[in-house]
């Protein structure tokens, strides 16, 4: 009978008081032009965005964007739009990142002392990578050349090795196929989230082009 009792009292606290029963929260914004990026350029302006919600509405202390590696930086918040009670988003203005891959967390500390984190699990972090579009052409047209030499050579070699009664234009021929299918990985996978979907459709159609002509020549 208590049980049920304490049971009662705390559904209708939780109705009276919605924020009684929820803990703060910190994570990305729901827009995709807002999300947090997983590849920034360098001596560039970036402006990240996470979303903070307090049901009770405490003031915020502090707010920061704390960078692990490669350089041990603390970056306070710029701004804030809206009211922590319906999710105000915390603006911070990054006036570029150096070089290299990056760990590093949000984390914010309100009024009451409470300390809340991004992401929530303090084993984990948010990583991203900095380079330069020269430097992804460079790396980029490497593999491409990789992929387009050695591959349809290696493939040429097993094939005829294996089946040396086999057409050697067809194993040829194949294996030029599976290297535009590498080279086209990657530079998909090397430019994702450099250029837009548009940039990387029409790679993924200029492929496929070579590939018919090839498939059609005899």
């Amino acid at each position: 009978m208590k049980l049920r009792f304490f049971a009662t009292l705390l559904v209708l606290l939780s109705l009276a008081f919605p924020g009684w029963t929820q803990a703060p929260t910190l994570k990305e914004l729901p827009e995709p032009q807002f999300k947090l990026k997983s590849d920034y350029e360098p001596d560039k302006q970036y402006s990240l965005r996470l979303e903070y919600t307090d049901k009770d509405g405490d003031r915020i202390k502090t707010a920061r964007f704390v960078s692990v590696t490669p350089t041990s930086l603390t970056f306070d918040f710029k701004s804030m739009e809206g009211t922590v009670e319906n999710g105000a988003t915390l603006i911070w203005a990054i006036n570029g990142f150096e070089k290299g891959a990056h760990t590093g967390y949000f984390e914010v500390i309100n009024a009451t002392g409470k300390t809340i984190r991004y992401p929530e699990d303090k084993e984990k972090f948010y990583t991203f990578s900095v380079s330069s579009v020269t430097d992804k052409w460079l790396k980029a047209g490497i593999g491409i050349v990789v992929c387009l030499i050695a591959i349809p050579f290696l493939f040429y070699l097993v094939a005829r090795s294996v089946n040396k009664q086999g057409n050697p234009s067809s194993a040829a021929r194949l294996g030029i196929i599976l290297g535009i299918l590498a080279a086209t990985a990657v530079f998909l996978v090397t430019f994702f989230g450099t250029y837009d979907w548009m940039v990387l459709g029409l790679a993924g159609i200029a492929a496929l082009a070579i590939i018919i002509i090839v498939m059609t020549r005899r």
